[in-house]
């Protein structure tokens, strides 16, 4: 069941209003740049595994995985209220015996 998005000019820019329980697809840099500052309530995110993912992202080595994620997490944090909750999931790895946190 796909939900109606209605579009807006707000602050001279495109601004997506989503019904309850809605599901956005797309680019999320993109996405996340066309919504107002601290209007989300709360954020969950679990982004790609560094590595693990290469053919869907491309793969992102660990070495330069957070700043890869920085352009993402600043998006966030405009987005996210002063009052919001933000929860990441990064799951650990084990590589040769030791344990590697973006891996």
């Amino acid at each position: 069941m796909s939900k109606k998005i209605l579009d807006i000019k707000l602050k001279e820019k495109n601004f997506t209003i989503l019904a309850l329980n809605s599901i956005i697809c797309g680019d999320a840099l993109e996405i996340l740049r066309t919504f107002p500052n601290d209007v989300i309530d709360l954020i969950v995110t679990s982004p790609p595994y560094a590595d693990r993912r290469k053919n869907t992202y491309g793969g992102i080595h660990p070495d330069k995985y957070v700043q890869w994620f920085l352009p993402f997490s600043a998006e966030l944090k405009r987005v996210l209220k002063p009052s919001g909750t933000f929860i990441l999931n990064i799951k650990e790895s084990v590589v040769n015996g030791e344990r590697h946190t973006y891996g």
